[in-house]
């Protein structure tokens, strides 16, 4: 199934480094300079959602259920494949800007197939991310050290990915991915609000 993410708020989609005398959480991004969002990020707050929604619906033996949906926690053996082995169990693409929009960049950039220069990198992430600065606040001042300098991917973007199950989860998958309503760092501080809709 297709599902496209609205971000309705900047939004951290770390890559888990920091650029010295920069950024101390850097966006996730492709070799061009284009903003992602991972599957499994994804496909982690999805399994959250359908736990929450087994424990609101009362029904017994969810965790078997959600096992047979998403395999065990820390199985890494289904690589994001869908084949028998796995027995069907539910995949998650990483999520892209729309090919139409990267196209657009890339023509306006001048940035040719292979090429992915520093410069377009950057004027790439100009575009679409921006720079947060945070501290800490402790007795109404603000804690020396704490200084952090955050990139943010602009709110209004939507992402497209795509979704693989069995055929009898799709509308469990789909009713579950309507709950998820914020992905990325610092989602309880007002960042990362979405909108996740499967087509």
């Amino acid at each position: 199934m297709k599902v496209k993410i609205e971000l309705l708020s900047d939004a951290i989609f770390g890559s888990g480094q920091s650029i010295p005398g920069g950024e101390d959480i850097a966006v996730l991004h492709d070799s061009y300079g284009f903003p992602y969002i991972s599957g499994s990020s994804v496909k982690g707050v999805l399994r959250e959602e359908m736990e929450n929604y087994f424990l609101w619906t009362q029904e017994t033996g969810p965790s078997q259920r959600i096992q047979e949906i998403f395999g065990y926690a820390g199985d890494k053996s289904d690589l994001n494949k869908m084949d028998e082995e796995q027995g069907g169990r539910l995949t998650v693409s990483d999520f892209m800007l729309p090919l139409k929009v990267r196209r657009a960049v890339a023509e306006e950039l001048g940035i040719q197939d292979g090429e992915a220069k520093q410069q377009n990198v950057d004027g790439v992430l100009e575009l679409f991310t921006n720079i947060r600065t945070f501290t800490r606040i402790e007795d109404g001042r603000s804690r020396d050290g704490s200084l952090r300098n955050a990139r943010c991917v602009k709110k209004g973007w939507i992402f497209e990915g795509e979704i693989l199950c069995r055929e009898e989860d799709e509308e469990l998958v789909k009713e579950c991915l309507s709950y998820v309503k914020g992905l990325g760092t610092m989602r309880t501080r007002g960042f990362g609000n979405v909108i996740v809709k499967g087509v």
